[in-house]
């Protein structure tokens, strides 16, 4: 085996085995979500047209301005209380 082989596969080695591609389909295939994107920005204007969030279905019906905001503390522990509820392979 060549000495960049060897590398190569430690390197794979330490990322991902294939029992951790099995577990991920395992987990796909139960209908576990594959990937949550989180957007944390300092603070939303509520005034960008075309806006994702102005379509009424995004809220379920609740009308943008009735969502409240979550700083400092309380956002790390809601966004890692999702993150522990939905269990993603990979959170962005």
């Amino acid at each position: 085996m060549t000495l960049a082989r060897a590398r190569a596969e430690r390197y794979c080695r330490a990322f991902m085995e294939a029992t951790d591609v099995v577990r991920a389909w395992g987990r796909i295939l139960s209908g576990y979500p594959t990937a949550l994107s989180i957007e944390i920005t300092k603070e939303c204007p509520l005034s960008c047209p075309g806006c994702y969030a102005y379509q009424p279905e995004h809220l379920g019906g609740a009308s943008l301005t009735s969502v409240s905001d979550f700083k400092g503390d309380d956002l790390v522990e809601r966004v890692l209380a999702l993150v522990a509820e939905r269990r993603p392979l990979v959170v962005y």
